[in-house]
């Protein structure tokens, strides 16, 4: 699943068992794409990614869905 941010920035998730690293149960990744140039870039690279256990993955989901209730909490 590709998630954009703006037009510079996309964040990527996908399953693949065979991206496991030797010994770990990680293998999910979560990728950042960015496509900004010069000093606007936050990241060296054009991709950025981490795997993540499936643990760390629903943790990752929770924080998203605890910021999210709270935004939505506030008054606009």
């Amino acid at each position: 699943m590709i998630i954009p941010i703006d037009q510079e920035v996309r964040f990527g998730v996908t399953f693949d068992p065979w991206d496991r690293e030797e010994g770990y149960d990680d293998d999910i990744r979560f990728t950042i794409y960015e496509s900004a140039a010069g000093p606007l870039r936050m990241f060296a690279a054009d991709e950025t990614s981490i795997l993540l256990t499936p643990e760390q993955a629903e943790q990752l989901a929770r924080a998203l869905l605890t910021a999210v209730a709270a935004s939505r909490a506030m008054p606009r």
